[in-house]
C-alpha cells in the first residue's frame, strides 16, 4: 500500500468506528437492536493500529466490513470468531452472519449485521432511494429485521454456531452507517421518523438539468468526483491535487453521463490554509431518476 492509500485506510477506519449511526432504533414495525454509541465506544476503546496492511480493492460494502473486522482483530479485548459465516440446509445456502465476535472482558458473544448505505429522498414517492435506484431504505430494513438479525433462530443455524459459541448465547444487532441526501432546494422541509438518528450525516442531490442553478453561487469552491471506494471519510486535498472549478465540474458531469450509467458522488471543497477540506457532498442523478434503474 502506498502512503496515501494507508492514510485513506485509517481515515476510513476512524469514520467507520466514530461516524454517527444512521439509525438510533428499529422502526416500530420491527423488533431488533441497533448498536448504540455507548456499546460501540466501549468495544473499540482499545483498538490499536498496525501499519502492516494489506489493502484489497473490493466492493464498498465489503470494504466497510473489512474496516470493522480490522478493528475487532486489533483489539485485545475482542476476539473475531467468524466473518461471513454461511449456513446451509443440505446444499442450499440460507444466508450468512456478517460478523461474530466475543467481548472477552464481559464474556458476551455478538452477532453484527453491517451496512453502509447512501439514500436519497425522492419527494415524488416520499421514499429514501439508492443513487442507482436499485435499493430502498424500507426494503433494506425489512430484510435486516425480518431475516438477517433473526438468522440464529433458524434450526439449521445451530450446527454452524455451536462449534464457535459452545452453546453460549449470541446477541444480534445492526451496525449501520452512511449518509442521507436531501434535494438541494428543500432539505429543511423534510420530516424524519424518530428512529433515524437526528445527527446523521447529510448531503444533497440534484438532477443533471439543475446543476447550473445548484452550483451558481459556488464559484469559490473546488470540486472532485469521488471514487466509490472513497465514499466514506471526508475528502481532503493538497494545493497541487487535481481539483476542478465549478465550470469544469459541469463539463465533467456531462462527460460522466456519456461514459457511465452511474450517478457520480461530488465533493465540494474549500481552502483551509494549505489544504482543501470537504465542506459538502452530493449526488447528481439523471433527469429520469429514479424511474430508470441504472447499472452500477
Amino acid at each position: 500500500m502506498t502512503d496515501n492509500r494507508q492514510e485513506q485506510f485509517f481515515d476510513d477506519l476512524a469514520w467507520a468506528l466514530n461516524s454517527p449511526n444512521l439509525l438510533i432504533a428499529a422502526p416500530p414495525e420491527f423488533t431488533g437492536e441497533i448498536v448504540d454509541e455507548q456499546l460501540r465506544s466501549h468495544l473499540f476503546s482499545n483498538c490499536y493500529i498496525d501499519t502492516a496492511l494489506e489493502f484489497k480493492q473490493q466492493r464498498l460494502g465489503l470494504y466497510f466490513e473489512s474496516l470493522i473486522s480490522y478493528a475487532i482483530q486489533h483489539n485485545n479485548d475482542l476476539c473475531l470468531l467468524a466473518r461471513n459465516l454461511a449456513i446451509f440446509e443440505e446444499k442450499r445456502q440460507l444466508g450468512e452472519f456478517d460478523l461474530i465476535f466475543q467481548d472477552k472482558i464481559h464474556q458476551v458473544n455478538h452477532h453484527w449485521e453491517l451496512a453502509v448505505k447512501f439514500y436519497l429522498f425522492d419527494p415524488a414517492s416520499t421514499q429514501w432511494v439508492g443513487p442507482n435506484a436499485r435499493d430502498r431504505l424500507d426494503i433494506k430494513l425489512n430484510k435486516l429485521f425480518t431475516q438477517q438479525l433473526l438468522r440464529q433462530q433458524h434450526p439449521c443455524a445451530q450446527k454452524f454456531l455451536s462449534p464457535l459459541l459452545h452453546d453460549a448465547p449470541l446477541q444480534s444487532a445492526a451496525f449501520i452507517k452512511g449518509y442521507l441526501f436531501y434535494p438541494w432546494h428543500m432539505q429543511a422541509s423534510i420530516s424524519l421518523p424518530n428512529w433515524i438518528n437526528p445527527n446523521h450525516l447529510k448531503g444533497w442531490w440534484c438532477f443533471q438539468h439543475e446543476i447550473t442553478e445548484c452550483f451558481k453561487e459556488k464559484e469559490a469552491s473546488r470540486w472532485a468526483i469521488i471514487p466509490r471506494l472513497q465514499w466514506l471519510s471526508p475528502l481532503t486535498a493538497k494545493e497541487d491535487d487535481a481539483l476542478i472549478s465549478t465550470q469544469e465540474l459541469v463539463t465533467a458531469i456531462e462527460t460522466h453521463f456519456k461514459l457511465y450509467s452511474s450517478s457520480p458522488l461530488i465533493a465540494e471543497l474549500c481552502q483551509n490554509n494549505t489544504h482543501w477540506q470537504e465542506v459538502s457532498r452530493g449526488f447528481v442523478v439523471p433527469n429520469q431518476w429514479p424511474m430508470k434503474r441504472m447499472a452500477h
